[in-house]
């Protein structure tokens, strides 16, 4: 039985004229999960990382969704989705209630993008439903165990420890340091930046956000799982956008990424920084558009 779906008030804090779009909310399970389903023609699932939500696609969705369906949906206990019950945030289980968004949408000939956390978490729930995605596009993420690399474990072990996440709760540190320091080329503005602060508003909030360093070594059983999983789904196209200063993700990443997916389009957007989305959402979108082989956007109006 598919969960229902249902428009639904939201938050007075969303600016309407910075995310103009209809939020929708879809139960699955114990979870509230919010979403946006808009435009029409081929089908594009994008999916957030750590701290962002839905809300960091907003610029790609205003330009595509003339040409495109355009899908984005927040994981529980981030954007404006809530959190069952017995919830550990990890990705793991993240990555279950992706696979059941699909489900429950129907979504069929579709194309994933992915960025950060979203990208084990959406290539895992695309080896559970191959059926569904024709192609992929790749930003600024990886989908493997990292233990043993000094440049990750540093970070997991700083932001992931007992400090780390006690910083993250209490001062929002991820949205008041790393959403800045991801976008290079275009700096968030105060409004901006409040829609990332008040959808991680309390301590209590923040641990979705807190879980997930400890996370990028902590669930290499899990990462390990969507690295075996990748040679299944090597054999579809995949667009490679890469913001080539990615305090993150090196360009040995993107590398990896050009090996592991034969039938690529790599663009690098130089001087973009990890949310190349946001920080260049004119390239990355005209990306796309030059990949389906359509023109760029006209001027809004």
């Amino acid at each position: 039985m598919r969960p229902d779906v249902q428009e639904g008030p939201r938050p007075t804090w969303v600016d309407e004229a910075l995310f103009p779009f209809t939020s929708r909310f879809l139960d699955v399970g114990r979870h509230r999960v919010h979403y946006v389903d808009e435009g029409s023609g081929p089908t594009l699932l994008f999916l957030h990382g750590n701290p962002t939500w839905s809300f960091v696609y907003r610029d790609v969705i205003a330009d595509l969704r003339a040409d495109f369906r355009c899908i984005a949906i927040d994981y529980p206990g981030f954007g404006l989705s809530t959190a069952g019950p017995g919830y550990r945030y990890l990705p793991e289980e993240r990555a279950e209630v992706v696979t059941a968004v699909i489900d429950a949408l129907g979504l069929r000939s579709a194309t994933l993008a992915v960025q950060d956390w979203g990208g084990p978490i959406g290539l895992a729930a695309a080896q559970r439903r191959p059926e569904v995605f024709e192609r992929l596009v790749i930003a600024n993420t990886w989908a493997w165990p990292v233990t043993g690399d000094l440049h990750f474990t540093a970070f997991s072990r700083l932001f992931g420890g007992l400090v780390g996440r006690a910083l993250i709760r209490r001062l929002n540190l991820f949205v008041n340091a790393m959403v800045p320091a991801g976008r290079r080329l275009r700096k968030p503005t105060a409004d901006e930046m409040a829609h990332y602060r008040r959808a991680l508003a309390t301590p209590a909030r923040r641990h979705a956000s807190a879980v997930l360093p400890a996370r990028i070594v902590g669930s290499r059983a899990f990462l390990a799982d969507v690295e075996a999983g990748l040679p299944a789904l090597a054999g579809r196209p995949a667009l490679i956008v890469w913001g080539d200063s990615d305090i993150a993700f090196r360009a040995q990443e993107r590398e990896r990424w050009e090996r592991t997916f034969p039938d690529h389009h790599t663009v690098v957007v130089e001087g973009a920084g990890h949310f190349v989305q946001s920080d260049a959402p004119e390239r990355y979108a005209g990306a796309i558009r030059a990949w389906f082989g359509l023109p760029r956007a006209g001027p809004p109006g």
